[in-house]
């Protein structure tokens, strides 16, 4: 969580102008630009369900699910014990 996410999703084949679409649920912060990006920082913890369709410019789409889970930043502390004399 808090974490800034940018990730290209890449098609080959088909009519090269492809368009993207989402359906569901991204994480709270991220969003899907227009050429295939999904970008933005994280800033809900949860589970997110979503599909990714893309559609050639022939209209041949396909689609793809994903879950993306969102657990809080763990701080560690370090812990010195010595012992005593």
């Amino acid at each position: 969580m808090g974490s800034v996410v940018q990730a290209q999703l890449n098609v080959s084949g088909g009519n090269g102008s492809y368009t993207y679409q989402v359906s569901g649920n991204l994480p709270t912060g991220l969003v899907m630009t227009e050429d295939g990006r999904l970008e933005g920082r994280v800033t809900q913890v949860g589970t997110y369900n979503f599909t990714i369709t893309v559609t050639d410019g022939n209209g041949q789409s396909a689609s793809f699910t994903y879950e993306i889970v969102v657990e809080p930043m763990r701080i560690f502390v370090p812990v010195i014990m010595r012992v005593a004399p």
